[in-house]
């Protein structure tokens, strides 16, 4: 129910831009939060995605992965509490995560404090 709570406070923060869902469920994802059931990667249609984790960033216990490198972010809801996480994974397409500590746009340093945390 938290991950279709998130799906419209994205939408009312970019009115009139279609969201298309690249991924969701995985059941063979490990443990993270796609197996869950709790985590999408999206795009907002005509948004920067610098844009959309700007605004995912602000949305309590939610998580939000940014790949410079591919045409979505990763959003995620958390367990109450559990604040906000950030990462940045430069990797190419099909090539192992790659953190790094902050990218021009979106977060200027402190996103390696959540590399290779649970997505």
């Amino acid at each position: 129910p938290s991950l279709v709570w998130l799906f419209p406070v994205l939408s009312q923060s970019f009115p009139q831009r279609p969201i298309s869902v690249i991924g969701g469920y995985r059941p063979g994802a490990g443990e993270s939060f796609h197996k869950k059931g709790r985590a999408l990667d999206l795009f907002v249609m005509g948004v920067k995605n610098e844009d959309v984790v700007r605004v995912c960033r602000k949305i309590k216990d939610a998580a939000c992965g940014y790949y410079p490198n591919n045409s979505f972010v990763h959003v995620d809801v958390r367990p109450p509490g559990t604040g906000h996480a950030l990462w940045i994974d430069v990797s190419a397409r099909g090539q192992p995560s790659r953190y790094v500590d902050g990218w021009p746009g979106v977060v200027e340093s402190g996103a390696l404090a959540w590399a290779g945390a649970e997505q």
